[in-house]
């Protein structure tokens, strides 16, 4: 199952800022492409030594640049709102079935793994709705106005162009599920050094009284070292 099936439910709320977001990233592509074009037109206007051309060119050039930096600025906060947003939500819920779970749910699942996944894991969704959902978006749109604009100057130079993509996407999903793996293997490995932690500190009565700590300090290193590689 997709990730975002889950999380639609926490973006709904949301669709309104999202959607004005959206708004902001496609005003952002427009004037990304605007400013190559005022380049070529001032490059053109000095060729032909008209310098008036040349002072107005760059000035939408420049208008073009702080126009898109502050739609930038404003698609980032919409989305980045919106992610702090769903990240409370998400926090709120997992409390409440948390506290709804019981006895023996506690010994199935290590104190460590679950404050591991109280923290990487939600703050891993933050940025998927966040940054992910925000560069999906933008991709989409930039690849679709750049694919206008080159259809519009050459089509078999474009069609030349997107012949590698096919490859491209395969390389990246091959990766995406490497990537996949291995964050799965850093969670685990965290939940492990946690509920190491967590037993030092709730034991460390029962640790000083049996001289445990050289041991217990072995251990941590031991679970330390296999996290970090």
């Amino acid at each position: 199952m997709s990730p975002f099936v889950p999380l639609l439910s926490y973006l709904r709320p949301w669709r309104a800022v999202l959607l004005r977001g959206s708004l902001w990233l496609t005003a952002t592509a427009l004037l990304a492409l605007v400013i190559p074009w005022m380049l070529k037109r001032g490059v053109e206007a000095i060729e032909r030594g008209d310098y008036a051309d040349l002072l107005l060119f760059a000035g939408i050039l420049a208008l073009a640049a702080l126009a898109r930096g502050l739609a930038r600025i404003a698609s980032r906060l919409s989305f980045l709102h919106t992610a702090r947003r769903v990240e409370v939500a998400l926090r709120r819920d997992l409390l409440q079935r948390l506290f709804a779970q019981p006895g023996p749910f506690f010994d199935r699942h290590r104190t460590g793994d679950l404050l591991a996944r109280f923290t990487g894991d939600v703050t891993n969704v933050r940025m998927l709705a966040g940054f992910g959902v925000m560069t999906i978006l933008n991709a989409a749109i930039v690849y679709v106005l750049t694919l206008v604009m080159m259809l519009s100057l050459s089509p078999s130079l474009t069609l030349v162009a997107v012949l590698p993509y096919p490859f491209m996407l395969l390389g990246v999903k091959y990766l995406s599920r490497r990537l996949l793996y291995h964050s799965g293997r850093v969670q685990e490995g965290l939940g492990q050094v946690s509920e190491a932690v967590e037993e030092a500190i709730s034991g460390q009565a029962v640790i000083r009284a049996h001289g445990l700590a050289h041991n217990r300090c072995r251990r941590f290193s031991e679970l330390n070292d296999d996290y970090l590689q």
